[in-house]
């Protein structure tokens, strides 16, 4: 028969586990890189770093690695469609005792406040109450803040519970502004201090247009908000020209403005550079929907876009007008009449970037 560790009368330390549990959580990611499923994986990771918390129970490094290990097992359950609360109340166990044995670890009080903001996303999925849950993670972040201010990760976890409180309906219009305000200044400080990860600024990006909606729903301009939010994806865009998730923004935030036509085109670009991607091609689907409802399907898209471009600049969008423009001497080539493409010339050049 083999030879196994129990057979030869070894008995695993709890480093072993836990470096067993660490190597499983590093497979994990890798699986879900791949867009494999990582659940059994994680699963086998709780396992191993179960069993180094029950031979090192005063060490918190062993909860802590734990809790890493529910929080990951709880967000690919999401991934799934299920129920993962269960999941993020275990971790936020595992940090708590963690940070009773270590009340100064940043490590542990950032990985608490983020998945206790994924612990308020999956109640509020299910009808239960977040508030106090994403307070929680506020206070956990104002700590590392405090403790540590070059810390970009707290500041971008701060900004993400801001903007989740800003959409408790029971909170009046001011003080949801503010906690999106709030949470566009967090995003300010971690792109100050990590300003090449692109993810922030499509983050940012995100929260500005959540500033246009809440602006637009109460009547007010939220001109200069949409252009902010294009100018951090545009930046994105200027380094990475083949990020989908940059596309996908560009794309999700034309269709908000009633732009279906544009939208098309990023959502197309997107897939191009990365297909089967299942929220872009649902995204494109959606859009081309809509530019069929309203008839945009009709004529030549270039004359569409001039049509739309021409608005823009007859109400003062001087940005959106020259976004258009081009657009629409992107997409009309040689086609577009000389006395056309002459006139798109003599705007752009005085139309603000």
């Amino acid at each position: 028969p083999p030879m196994t560790s129990s057979s030869l009368g070894i008995k695993l330390d709890a480093e072993t586990q836990a470096w067993t549990g660490l190597l499983l959580l590093r497979q994990a990611q890798t699986e879900a890189q791949l867009g494999r499923d990582p659940v059994k994986t994680l699963e086998r990771a709780v396992a191993n770093l179960t069993r180094s918390v029950e031979r090192s129970p005063k060490h918190s490094r062993a909860w802590q690695n734990r809790g890493v290990a529910w929080m990951n097992l709880g967000h690919a359950r999401q991934a799934r469609g299920e129920d993962a609360r269960e999941e993020f109340r275990r971790c936020i166990a595992d940090l708590d005792r963690c940070l009773e044995l270590d009340p100064v670890s940043l490590e542990a009080l950032c990985n608490r406040a983020t998945v206790r903001t994924s612990l308020a996303d999956a109640e509020h999925a299910r009808g239960g109450e977040a508030r106090e849950v994403l307070e929680q993670a506020v206070a956990d972040c104002d700590e590392v803040i405090r403790l540590d201010p070059s810390c970009s990760t707290a500041w971008m976890n701060r900004a993400s519970a801001r903007l989740a409180l800003s959409e408790d309906h029971a909170l009046k219009a001011g003080d949801a502004m503010g906690h999106i305000d709030r949470g566009i200044a967090d995003y300010g400080e971690a792109i100050r201090l990590c300003p090449d990860v692109p993810g922030i600024r499509l983050n940012r990006a995100l929260a500005w247009m959540r500033k246009w909606g809440a602006l637009v729903r109460t009547g007010g301009d939220g001109t200069t908000a949409s252009q902010e939010a294009f100018s951090d994806v545009e930046a994105v865009l200027e380094a990475e020209p083949a990020n989908w998730l940059a596309l996908y923004n560009l794309g999700l935030f034309y269709y908000q403005l009633g732009e279906p036509r544009l939208a098309e085109r990023a959502v197309e670009k997107a897939l191009g550079v990365s297909p089967g991607i299942v929220p872009l091609e649902q995204l494109l689907q959606a859009v081309r929907a809509e530019a069929k409802r309203r008839g945009l399907l009709e004529g030549p898209a270039w004359r569409l876009l001039s049509d739309r471009a021409d608005r823009a600049a007859g109400r003062g969008d001087g940005p959106t007008a020259r976004r258009l423009y081009e657009a629409a001497i992107s997409a009309g080539g040689e086609e577009v009449p000389a006395e056309e493409a002459a006139r798109w010339k003599e705007l752009l050049g005085r139309l603000p970037r």
